[in-house]
């Protein structure tokens, strides 16, 4: 199984945020909402550390860290989220959620700096195997418009007319107007990907055959 990246496992536990900062937390994870039940539950965190994800996954889950030592047991956890994370580590991912349970993966198509590495950008149809691959069913990119931090839209990169949508409302200047056309070409030709900048993947773990959740 791929080792997840370092750092040691921890509980999350900080308390609770004053409501002004739980109204920006909740922001963060408006994706929570794509899942059947928006309650996170126990959820674990592999990946690069992104301080404002983690608060907001702070302030709405029962958050355990990965990092150095040993994994948690395995099937601990509801939801796993990956942030800028290697393909080969949604399989880590899925041994830790029970039955049932979500992983959920942040991906950037262009290259990104962090401290003096660059973070090599991943198709996302690489992230659609590795989730197949890992045997996860359900499974579905959205582009969060503009960016992860502060997304005003997530619009299933399987939707045609709602990638157009967004694009028309980007065309305030000519900057705006050229990629407006481009993203409507490589949409058209179903490329998307090469446009969106920040995207995430979902899936889920089945459940055993008879079980229903």
């Amino acid at each position: 199984m791929p080792e997840p990246p370092h750092g040691q496992a921890q509980r999350a536990d900080d308390g609770p945020l004053d409501p002004a900062l739980l109204l920006q937390a909740s922001r963060r994870v408006d994706w929570r909402f794509l899942l059947p039940r928006p309650r996170l539950g126990a959820a674990v965190y592999l990946g690069r550390s992104d301080a404002a994800l983690i608060a907001a996954l702070r302030a709405h889950a029962d958050l355990t860290i990965v990092g150095e030592g040993p994994l948690p047991s395995p099937t601990s956890f509801d939801l796993a989220v990956l942030k800028d994370a290697p393909p080969g580590s949604v399989s880590a991912a899925r041994e830790l959620v029970r039955p049932g349970g979500w992983v959920y993966a942040e991906v950037g198509s262009v290259p990104r700096r962090h401290g003096r590495a660059a973070i090599r950008a991943r198709p996302v149809s690489r992230w659609y195997r590795a989730f197949a691959d890992a045997g996860l069913t359900e499974v579905a990119a959205h582009w969060h418009v503009p960016n992860h931090d502060a997304a005003a839209f997530l619009v299933p990169l399987g939707d045609r007319g709602g990638v157009r949508l967004v694009l028309r409302r980007h065309q305030g200047s000519a900057a705006g107007r050229a990629k407006a056309i481009l993203g409507r070409v490589l949409a058209a030709v179903g490329l998307i990907e090469l446009a969106a900048r920040d995207v995430s993947v979902l899936g889920r773990r089945p459940l055993p055959d008879g079980e229903r959740r």
